[in-house]
């Protein structure tokens, strides 16, 4: 015997599946731009900074040849600025040509190269 559910309850359980991934698609860590900073050059970078719309990440030190990885979620409408001082203590400072807002998703990929020049693929999305 097959068993059919009522028309209420199927109405229900369409309900409860929405509902469910509303409430995974909010869950901290699921939105949110990855920004992955490689450091291609052949010396150590050190006091990297990365700011964007209501907050900054900072690394004390990135190896030569060594990636960064962090998750940023701004206030509002951002772009990102890099900032670090290269192996010759040559402090750099770059402004991406990227956009983003709260709650985007994809990633930022950044290049440092050993002249001091920064790179970087804009991969974000709504």
């Amino acid at each position: 015997m097959r068993i059919r559910p009522t028309p209420a309850l199927a109405g229900l359980l369409g309900v409860l599946a929405v509902a469910g991934m509303v409430g995974v698609s909010c869950l901290p860590g699921r939105t949110g731009v990855t920004v992955t900073v490689t450091n291609t050059s052949d010396t150590d970078i050190t006091d990297l900074q990365i700011q964007y719309t209501g907050g900054q990440k900072s690394v004390p030190k990135l190896h030569a040849a060594a990636t960064y990885r962090t998750k940023v979620n701004p206030n509002s409408s951002s772009a990102l600025h890099i900032t670090f001082t290269d192996g010759s203590a040559q402090r750099h400072a770059k402004k991406l040509d990227v956009y983003f807002e709260r709650n985007y998703r994809g990633a930022i990929h950044v290049t440092i190269q050993s002249n001091g020049v920064v790179t970087w693929k804009d991969e974000t999305r709504i």
